[in-house]
């Protein structure tokens, strides 16, 4: 690897165990993983594969999506010691270009789905497995939005997709068919003239959540959507000031943090999500993003070039080095 690289995520399944993605000039992305607190990182990217994408699916599975000469879907079970190489069965020419979006989720180790975005407004195409990626089928959907900005599956049948729309015409969709048909969900008005983003989905606890970030004369702000019951009933939290680079982690449905990374300042939730509270301020938070909290206590997040983790809820913040084997 060279020196000139910068951290993408990185996500702890444990105090010991976690996963680190990291975008370097010359090899693009790259995927480690630790199994002894970050004090050491494994090299497990397969070799010939341009990686669009990754899902770390508990301590020891995850899949990705790359490319070769063809679209593949590669699986682990055994923490990237072995992969399996599986071909997706894409038809559309810009499907097969490089500067390709693909987002992948996985509801459990055997279900999951890949949406493939292009640069054109059109251009989506959504695939399904149900055998842990050994093949994928095309869901020919005709009713799925463009400007997508994140998807989330909390079922076999029951899934969202956000969307970046400076309008706020639209923001959610949902697919009750396992993303066959997507139908318009509209559960809030935004009656102010602005540039309104719906980050990913968060499923938390049987509480569904989602972020929607707004730009109105230059002023940022955010607030969280949470729904108990799938989307039937809706409760809106505070307005939060934010800026642009903000990241979001929940461990329980009455922990969640929020990261600042432009200001350096952490907020934290109160009331299920209803109430945050500025929690703390780091000069070592500006710049972080890819906030991520498996306990109440331990979380990490990153910048271009440094690990970050605290032991106590984000009250202080240490920088981990990042030893690569």
């Amino acid at each position: 690897m060279s020196n000139h690289f910068s951290i993408q995520w990185v996500q702890m399944k444990s105090r010991e165990i976690g996963w680190l993605s990291i975008k370097d000039q010359t090899q693009g992305s790259l995927l480690f993983r630790t199994n002894n607190g970050a004090e050491q990182w494994k090299a497990i990217t397969p070799s010939g594969i341009q990686i669009k994408s990754t899902f770390p699916f508990g301590k020891h599975i995850a899949w990705i999506y790359g490319m070769n000469e063809k679209a593949v879907v590669l699986h682990t079970t055994n923490g990237g010691e072995r992969w399996e190489q599986y071909e997706v069965p894409i038809s559309e020419e810009w499907e097969k270009q490089g500067s390709v979006k693909v987002r992948m989720e996985f509801i459990n180790a055997t279900h999951g789905w890949l949406l493939v975005t292009g640069k054109g407004e059109n251009q989506q195409s959504l695939y399904h497995t149900e055998n842990s990626g050994k093949s994928w089928r095309p869901l020919r959907s005709t009713s799925l939005p463009s400007n997508i900005s994140g998807m989330k599956f909390v079922s076999k049948k029951n899934g969202w997709i956000t969307l970046h729309d400076e309008l706020a015409r639209n923001l959610v969709y949902r697919t009750m068919d396992g993303g066959v048909s997507w139908q318009q969900v509209r559960f809030f008005t935004l009656d102010r003239p602005g540039m309104y983003y719906a980050r990913k989905p968060l499923f938390i606890d049987n509480l569904l959540i989602i972020p929607i970030e707004e730009s109105i004369g230059g002023i940022y702000r955010i607030m969280i959507y949470s729904s108990p019951d799938l989307g039937r009933t809706w409760k809106v939290s505070r307005m939060i000031p934010s800026k642009q680079g903000v990241s979001l982690s929940f461990s329980s449905l009455h922990c969640g943090w929020i990261v600042d990374g432009e200001m350096g300042v952490l907020y934290r939730s109160k009331q299920r999500m209803q109430k945050w509270d500025l929690w703390e301020y780091d000069e070592k938070l500006k710049g972080a993003r890819g906030l991520h909290f498996y306990s109440v206590t331990e979380g990490w997040a990153c910048t271009n070039k440094a690990l970050l983790y605290t032991k106590n809820g984000g009250k202080t913040w240490r920088t981990k080095k990042l030893p690569i084997m």
